[in-house]
């Protein structure tokens, strides 16, 4: 996950953005020379694929989440009328 920084004011996002154009100058720069723009290029390869994973590990974990709370809801909906039902009964029967 990335790390973004919280504050929005005008500063930080300026000094942000010249980060990340300063970044992005010199990763343009470094890739003109021939085989250390091949290394970056799979350097950026990897990172990427690496970050696809990391987003499909946290889809597959949310998907999960969904659907055990969804199954539980429908237990819980489904059984509490019969748990009332016979709470109902053993109060009667005390």
């Amino acid at each position: 996950m990335r790390n973004y920084n919280r504050n929005n004011n005008r500063v930080n996002r300026a000094k942000r953005d010249l980060k990340r154009e300063s970044k992005a100058t010199l990763h343009a720069g470094l890739g003109l020379v021939p085989r250390l723009g091949t290394a970056i290029g799979i350097y950026d390869t990897a990172n990427g694929a690496a970050r696809t994973a990391r987003a499909a590990v946290r889809y597959g974990a949310a998907v999960k989440r969904q659907t055990v709370t969804r199954v539980q809801n429908k237990i819980n909906s489904t059984t509490r009328p019969i748990r009332n039902g016979i709470n109902a009964i053993n109060r009667l029967v005390r």
